[in-house]
C-alpha cells in the first residue's frame, strides 16, 4: 500500500517540524510512534490521502476524547491535570486509546476536517500595530475585521492586559483581566499605551467557533499543545470576554466576504484589517491587496505571515528580517485606496513567544 510511507512521513515531518518548535515534546514524541506504527494513524489514515494537517488533527481528537473518557493517556497531559512525564508509558497508553477508542477517534476526525486554534496571546504581537493604527486615525475610531478569527478573541485587543519583559525590566499596558506575556525583543514599540476606540469586531471565517457551542468550544480548547497551559487558561479566559463583547460574524471565505464587510464600516470610522498566518493557505492570496485597494476608502491592513506571503505582495524590496522559520509583522496603509505605507514592524515567533520590534519603511509597489 502506498499510504503507508504517506503517514509515516507525515508524521515524521510534524514531530521534526511542528512539534518540536512549538515546545511540544509529548506531541512529538507520539508522532514519532505513528511514523513507527502507522496503525496508530488509523483514524486519520482512514481519511485518505495523508496531508499535513493530519498529525494535529488527530492529536485534537486525542485530546477531545480524553475530555470525555477517563483514561490513563491523560495523565501524561498537562492540560488535563496530568504531571507524568513523556516517556514509554506514555505511547504505551496512547496505543491503549487507539485500540479502544479508535471508532470514536476516526468519527472526531471525519467531522472535524481541522483542528483549531485561536490563541489569545496573538494580540500582545498585534497590539503595537494596532496602537500605532489608532494614533495615526486621527481621531476615528477603528473598525476590526479580522481574518480567519477562529472564535474571535483577537477581536478584543482592548480588554486584555499586556507584559512586555526584555532585559531585564517589564512594560505593561492595559488593565484587562486575561494577562498576555510577551518576550520583547528590540526596543519597546511605541503606541502600547493608544487607546482603542473600537466601533465594531468582525469576524471572517468559514467556520466560526461560536462561544455558546459546547462543542466546538470543547474542540478548540483541544488542539491546544498538551504542555500549553498557560495557552488554555487564556484561551478559557478569553471566551468568557465574548458574553459582552459579541462579534459580528461574515460566514464564508473571506476574499468572498471581505468587500461587504468593509462597505458596511461607517466613513467616519477607520477599518483595521488583520490575520495572523492566514494567507499563506490562499491560493489566490495575490489578489488581497487589489481587493483592498478596491474599497477605494482609508484603511490599514495588519499581517503576521511568511514574508512571501503578506510583505512581498506589496513591496519587492527584500525582507528585512533574516531569521528562519519566523513570520513579519506588516502594516500597510491604504489612503483612498491606494497604498501610501508599507512598514516591515518586527520578526516575530510563530508562536507568539516573542516580538523583536524593529521598523523598516519599504518602498510601496508601484501601481503599474
Amino acid at each position: 500500500m502506498t499510504e503507508t510511507p504517506t503517514l509515516a512521513a507525515a508524521f515524521t515531518r510534524a514531530a521534526d517540524g511542528r512539534f518540536t518548535m512549538a515546545g511540544s515534546p509529548r506531541l512529538a514524541a507520539l508522532a514519532r510512534a505513528v511514523a513507527a506504527d502507522p496503525g496508530l494513524g488509523a483514524p486519520v489514515a482512514a481519511l485518505g490521502e495523508t496531508l499535513p494537517g493530519h498529525p494535529p488533527l488527530l492529536f485534537a481528537a486525542v485530546q477531545c476524547v480524553l475530555r470525555t473518557v477517563r483514561h490513563p493517556l491523560a495523565d501524561y497531559y498537562p492540560t488535563l491535570g496530568g504531571h507524568r512525564e513523556p516517556g514509554p508509558g506514555m505511547v504505551e497508553a496512547f496505543a491503549d486509546l487507539v485500540a479502544t477508542h479508535g471508532g470514536l477517534l476516526a468519527e472526531l476526525c471525519a467531522a472535524r476536517p481541522a483542528s483549531r486554534t485561536n490563541d489569545p496571546g496573538i494580540a500582545a504581537i498585534t497590539r503595537p500595530a494596532l496602537g500605532r493604527a489608532a494614533a495615526a486615525a486621527g481621531g476615528r475610531p477603528v473598525a476590526l475585521l479580522e481574518l480567519g478569527a477562529a472564535a474571535g478573541l483577537a477581536l478584543l485587543p482592548d480588554l486584555y492586559r499586556y507584559s512586555y519583559r526584555g532585559a531585564g525590566s517589564e512594560v505593561v499596558a492595559g488593565a484587562g483581566a486575561v494577562t498576555l506575556e510577551c518576550e520583547l525583543r528590540g526596543p519597546v514599540p511605541d503606541h502600547l499605551d493608544t487607546d482603542l476606540d473600537v466601533a465594531l469586531r468582525i469576524g471572517l471565517e468559514r467556520d466560526p467557533v461560536l462561544h455558546d457551542d459546547p462543542d466546538a468550544v470543547r474542540w478548540l480548547l483541544s488542539g491546544v499543545y498538551p504542555e500549553r497551559t498557560a495557552e488554555l487558561a487564556r484561551l478559557t479566559a478569553g471566551l468568557a470576554g465574548l458574553d459582552t463583547h459579541p462579534v459580528d460574524w461574515r460566514v464564508g471565505d473571506f476574499l468572498d466576504e471581505l468587500p461587504k464587510a468593509l462597505a458596511d464600516v461607517p466613513a467616519d470610522v477607520l477599518p483595521v484589517v488583520y490575520g495572523s498566518s492566514v494567507l499563506c493557505c490562499l491560493d489566490r492570496r495575490a489578489e488581497f491587496p487589489g481587493l483592498l485597494a478596491a474599497a477605494g476608502r482609508d484603511l490599514v491592513w495588519i499581517s503576521k505571515e511568511q514574508p512571501e506571503n503578506a510583505l512581498a505582495l506589496v513591496s519587492d524590496e527584500p525582507n528585512p528580517f533574516s531569521t528562519e522559520h519566523c513570520s513579519v509583522l506588516t502594516s500597510v496603509t491604504y489612503t483612498a485606496g491606494e497604498v501610501s505605507e508599507v512598514v516591515a514592524l518586527a520578526e516575530v515567533d510563530p508562536w507568539v513567544r516573542w516580538l523583536d520590534w524593529r521598523p523598516t519603511v519599504m518602498r510601496p509597489r508601484s501601481a503599474g
